[in-house]
């Protein structure tokens, strides 16, 4: 049961980032449907187990997602408080739930080889795909990618696992981080989601969230970045 639910969630993720590409007022309407149901199921529980803490962890994703549909803002200041928003509840319910994130100290000689082989997915996916490119966003991306790592590695990815095991803790987060991906592309989500494969399975075994950022961080930046200063 544990295991459908999360499975289940991701793939309602995916499927409304498929509605919304159509209809964003649809797209919000059911995650904010999805929100009420579940915060009716959680708030009649005395005290909060396992899945229902990784439910919780769930929900951020649509609060972020809806939030920014109604911020009327620039596009970066968008992904400035976006981002910051979805940073401080990682670490409000990592804190809120006792999750360990490991030791940062571990595996730090596979840091050269972990930063080489992002630079290597950035410089393939922006040479298989073509994006959009801001070079405001070099400023962004510390941000962006710490928040994520911190939110689908640290937070979703431990929260799954107690639950659901490894294999789930390392596929839901991706799928999820894929769907989210799709305004970009069905290439560049799925580029996203086998990345998230990769930064799930780096931080699984070496439970160390450094290598997971110093992984995304060269990815984001190669792609995104990089060929606007060329």
């Amino acid at each position: 049961m544990k295991r459908l639910i999360a499975l289940g969630f991701a793939l309602f993720v995916l499927l409304n980032e498929i509605i919304m590409g159509v209809s964003e007022n649809a797209g919000a309407f059911m995650y904010l449907v999805l929100m009420n149901i579940v915060l009716l199921v959680v708030l009649r529980r005395e005290r909060l187990i396992d899945v229902d803490r990784m439910i919780v962890v769930f929900l951020v994703v649509p609060l972020v997602r809806v939030a920014g549909l109604f911020m009327d803002i620039s596009y970066i200041w968008k992904m400035f408080l976006g981002y910051g928003v979805l940073l401080f509840l990682g670490m409000y319910y990592l804190y809120k739930f006792n999750i360990n994130l490991g030791g940062v100290w571990k595996f730090l000689w596979a840091l050269p080889i972990v930063v080489l082989s992002g630079i290597l997915v950035g410089v393939l996916g922006n040479f298989v795909f073509a994006v959009d490119k801001e070079l405001a966003l070099i400023m962004l991306l510390p941000l962006v990618v710490f928040s994520e790592e911190i939110f689908f590695r640290g937070l979703m990815q431990n929260s799954v696992r107690k639950c659901c095991g490894n294999f789930y803790s390392v596929l839901v987060p991706a799928m999820v981080y894929g769907a989210l991906s799709l305004y970009l592309g069905a290439g560049l989500a799925v580029l996203f989601f086998f990345i998230g494969i990769f930064s799930g399975l780096l931080y699984s075994s070496t439970r160390n969230i450094l290598l997971s950022i110093a992984f995304s961080l060269p990815v984001s930046v190669f792609i995104f970045v990089v060929p606007s200063l060329i």
